[in-house]
């Protein structure tokens, strides 16, 4: 049986063109077979995170902030913003913008789509590995120096599928920092998408902003 990290990692176009032994770019049979697989690939993976307690891709927003909650996370901040239809005939939308934060010194920011669902986010972090090769458990960002010398991995990982599994992976193989180094330098993007569709947005401005609003303990967290 396939773990869940398989899961997550099978790349359904590759899977086909070992099959084929043809490019899917070049090959309208070997393209049909990776959407197949795809199809299939999901449904099995889906159905292991849901019977793990853990998100999907695709998160209806009340199990999804049950399932952080339960992880720990606290919410810090619901911002309410309204996003124009696509279409200009489309109505105007009700969203939020949500913030939560763990005491283990993560942050996970996400926004909705229709009030119900989730659209996209990050959880951020300054983790420190446990172990020698990490290769697989971190995702975007960079290896940096805290105030004692000692290397540890800034970055952030997408919130939306397996955060349960993802981040478990990184509290069993090393430590998080509760307390973000002095002078970090980690990569925040506190923005809705509400906020990029707004000509000319300035987004370190727009990450000012959102900081301020936040309870003390956080900001004293993330060193901001």
């Amino acid at each position: 049986m396939a773990t869940t990290d398989d899961l997550l990692t099978f790349d359904p176009l590759d899977a086909a063109e070992q099959i084929t032994g043809e490019s899917y770019k070049c090959d309208e049979s070997t393209s049909a077979l990776g959407f197949l697989l795809a199809l299939q690939h999901n449904q099995v993976k889906n159905e292991r995170l849901m019977a793990l307690g853990d998100t999907t891709l695709q998160n209806d927003l009340v199990r999804y902030t049950d399932i952080i909650k339960s992880l720990g996370f606290e919410l810090v901040l619901d911002l309410p913003f309204t996003a124009p239809g696509w279409n200009p005939e489309d109505p105007a939308r009700n969203e939020h913008y949500f913030i939560y934060a763990h005491r283990d010194g993560l942050l996970l920011a996400f926004d909705t789509y229709d009030e119900t669902r989730v659209n996209g986010g990050k959880v951020y972090y300054c983790w420190k590995p446990g172990v020698e090769r990490y290769w697989g458990l971190t995702s975007s960002g960079s290896m940096y120096l805290d105030d004692q010398g000692e290397k540890f991995w800034g970055g952030d990982h997408d919130c939306r599928e397996a955060i349960k599994h993802k981040l478990g992976k990184l509290w069993d193989n090393g430590t998080f920092y509760a307390q973000w180094p002095k002078g970090n330098r980690i990569f925040l993007w506190l923005l809705h998408y509400r906020d990029t569709r707004t000509e000319g947005y300035d987004y370190e401005a727009i990450n000012a902003e959102r900081i301020v609003m936040l309870p003390d303990w956080v900001r004293t967290m993330i060193n901001r």
